[in-house]
This record gives structure tokens, sequence and C-alpha cells, in this order.
């Protein structure tokens, strides 16, 4: 008699606490488009630098390649574009880029519910390749 009453307090203690907590729903969309020919990329040297973020095309010194178009598409119960941004970035540095050209950056608030989508062109930049100090001798 004693272990039923027991039962019915844990089973209430877990309702109540089941409904007071607040889930986190999240989930994440990444579509890539090639814009170079995918045989490419191997070849292109490694700059061993971090990722560079452009808000346009005015801040990238000198010439540059268009690798291919990222969007990613984030919906959660909180903020998270700086998230997106270091998604975009290893997407780019998987294609063989050394920086992200921001296209497109959206948020919308639907009640708990915040989806964000940040577009971008993974690009790699010529100026950002490292000089040895040695010269190749011929």
């Amino acid at each position: 008699m004693n272990k039923v009453p027991k039962i019915i307090i844990l089973f209430v203690v877990g309702m109540i606490t089941i409904s007071c907590s607040n889930p986190v729903n999240q989930y994440t969309t990444t579509h890539v488009k090639e814009l170079a020919q995918s045989d490419l990329f191997g070849v292109l040297p490694e700059s061993g630098q971090p990722v560079l973020v452009y808000e346009n095309a005015n801040e990238i010194n000198g010439e540059y390649l268009e690798l291919a178009t990222v969007r990613i598409q984030e919906v959660s119960d909180e903020n998270c574009a700086d998230k997106i941004t270091e998604q975009l970035k290893k997407e780019a540095k998987d294609l063989g880029g050394n920086g992200i050209l921001l296209i497109n950056k959206t948020k919308n608030e639907d009640g708990n519910k915040i989806t964000q989508e940040m577009k971008a062109i993974a690009v790699y930049v010529f100026d950002q390749l490292p000089v040895n100090d040695q010269l190749a001798i011929l």
C-alpha cells in the first residue's frame, strides 16, 4: 500500500517537470551549388589562414574566384547568426575557399521559433596566399 502513493508522487513530479521544461527545437538545412568545376577545388593552394567573412565585394582586395553558393537555414529557439556564420566558413573551407562573401541574411520570428537564413558565396581570394620568404632557384 505504501508503494502506490510513492509511484503516484513520482508520476506527478515527472509530469510537472516535463510540462515546465522548454524543449529546444532546432534543425539546420544546408544547400551548396557549385559555381566552379569541382576538380578545381583540389588544386587550389591552402592558405593556412582562417576563412574571412566579407560583407560586400568591395571589401575583397584583388582578384578572387567564386567556388560555390552556400545557403544555410536554421530553425531554433534562439538567435544563431554566429553559429550559421561558422557553418558557412566550414563549408567554404571544405570547398577549398579562404573566404565567404555574404549575399543575404534573413531572420523571422514566429512565437518562440526563430528561423534564420544566410546565403554566401564561397570564394578563393588570391591576395590571401602566404608569401614565402625564400625564392625558388631555377
